[in-house]
């Protein structure tokens, strides 16, 4: 390994990592077909097609002015990195994309008999590759806690993540939240080397943004981080800004035929049918349930903290469904992995250790070692990602809170070994008379 890659594990540690992170890889696939099923799957492996056409026609996939297409609808409001990873999936099974789009103005068999709802196995190769970005993430989030924490705060890390009810939930859905904890771990590992890549952290950058345009708001992070790296030059340095900055401009723009003949014209409408979208949303359930669309920071910030640490997993977004699910979402909820994380006073001993790790990270950030470097990027990244879902946050769906999961994952491994340390010193450590 080399010398800018360096962490305070040793390999034996790290072998344990590695080791956890092998053993929960094999359970959570194997397991990944009893999640309950969520609709907005269907749209990912219905869009799934994208990804033989990129191959092989990709131009067919270009912008076009039919106002009923919708594929291009999709196209044009979501991130690409899901469908695309969903396709993968499906060819290394041997799966054809889903004919159909789930359709939620009709009800369970309406969508049954339109060919909407995936099969056993389409859903398994799809949920697969988004487990797999699952452990990928955690194993990320383990090697950076280890930059600041050393190997204790990396395996409370990595097992924290792993283990979380929410994380087994939507980390193993084939939905965006999968491929978005990746790119926001592999950034977060990225930026925390005292001598950053350039083009490592372009990739880890493009990677989260085509994965869900929120992580856009570490973009600013990330081309801080690779100024102020170490580097031989002036030159260095700029060379590292323009591989951050390129990078993912030339992916997005790879990844997303529909802008390829005619970009300055599509991107404008790529954005107001973004918009028209969030607004549309917002508007229906502020009618009927004005709760769910927060206005103000405060109240997502409320929104943000209540289903990280109170609400129990949101196996649907909506009451709808509800009774044709029910004997799958029992099954699941069943299980204590599910449900460890409910009781009042676990959430508040979480909360509690949050709190504790985020002080002690504020005081490690004038530090000059590496742990003060770690800290300084955690924090700043921290302060843009939780930043845009306080002033962005459309809805109170519990998916949408992931965005923020991994700082504060960090923050309870801090506190916990922070404490620890402690208590170990003040009531276990002989001292002198």
């Amino acid at each position: 390994m080399k010398a800018d890659d360096a962490f305070p594990c040793t390999r034996r540690s790290l072998g344990l990592l590695l080791a956890l992170t092998l053993a929960w890889a094999v359970w959570a696939v194997a397991t990944a077909p009893a999640v309950p099923f969520h609709p907005d799957e269907s749209t990912y492996l219905y869009m799934s097609a994208d990804g033989a056409a990129l191959l092989h026609t990709p131009l067919s996939l270009a912008y076009h002015t039919a106002a009923d297409d919708l594929r291009q609808h999709y196209r044009l409001v979501n991130a690409p990195l899901t469908r695309y990873l969903a396709a993968l999936g499906l060819a290394l099974d041997a799966q054809p994309a889903l004919r159909a789009d789930w359709d939620w103005a009709a009800d369970w068999q309406t969508n049954l008999a339109h060919g909407a709802l995936p099969t056993r196995d389409q859903l398994a190769a799809a949920r697969a590759v988004m487990t797999l970005c699952t452990t990928l993430a955690g194993l990320l989030l383990a090697l950076t806690a280890c930059r600041f924490g050393g190997t204790s705060a990396g395996t409370l890390t990595l097992l924290l993540f792993l283990l979380n009810p929410l994380v087994l939930l939507h980390g193993r859905r084939a939905m965006m939240e999968a491929p978005m904890l990746l790119g926001l771990a592999w950034l977060l590992w990225e930026i925390t080397t005292p001598r950053p890549r350039g083009w490592r952290v372009g990739l880890a950058l493009a990677w989260g943004i085509w994965a869900k345009y929120w992580a856009v708001a570490l973009a600013p992070v990330a081309l801080w981080a690779a100024w102020q790296g170490e580097a031989p030059s002036h030159r260095a340095r700029l060379r590292r800004l323009a591989g951050v900055a390129a990078l993912p401009l030339l992916i997005g723009f790879l990844l997303q035929p529909v802008l390829w003949k005619q970009p300055w014209r599509v991107l404008p409408h790529m954005a107001a049918e973004r918009l028209e979208v969030t607004q549309t949303q917002r508007a229906a359930f502020k009618a009927v349930l004005p709760a769910y669309a927060p206005d103000t920071p405060v109240q997502r910030l409320e929104v943000i903290l209540g289903q990280l640490y109170l609400a129990p997993p949101a196996y649907l977004d909506l009451g709808k469904y509800r009774a044709p699910l029910a004997t799958s979402i029992t099954a699941y909820d069943a299980h204590l992995w599910a449900r460890w994380t409910r009781p009042l006073a676990v959430a508040a001993l979480r909360l509690l250790l949050m709190l504790v790790g985020l002080a002690a990270m504020l005081t490690w950030v004038r530090a000059t070692t590496p742990r003060g470097h770690a800290a300084r990027l955690i924090l700043l990244a921290g302060a843009f990602q939780w930043g845009v879902l306080l002033l962005t946050l459309p809805l109170a769906f519990q998916r949408y809170a992931l965005a923020v999961l991994p700082w504060a994952v960090l923050w309870e491994a801090t506190g916990a070994t922070q404490t620890l340390r402690w208590l170990t010193a003040r009531f276990l450590t002989p001292h002198r008379s």
